[in-house]
């Protein structure tokens, strides 16, 4: 979970599956209308760098 003081929101980053996009999403919390427990695990992808993720994001810190 990130949260940042421009709008006061908190965004969850995590895998994910929404039309056109497969895989590590951020998400604006307010905004999830449903979830879906799945009986399935996910492994952080090696070169997965959340640094990088956060680098370009709406003030995230």
């Amino acid at each position: 979970m990130e949260m940042t003081g421009v709008g006061y929101s908190t965004y969850v980053i995590g895998h994910g599956m929404r039309k056109g996009k497969d895989g590590i999403i951020t998400f604006k919390l307010d905004r999830i209308k449903d979830a879906e427990v799945l009986d399935r695990n996910f492994a952080t992808p090696p070169e997965f760098d959340i640094a990088h993720l956060l680098a370009g994001s709406w003030g995230v810190i």
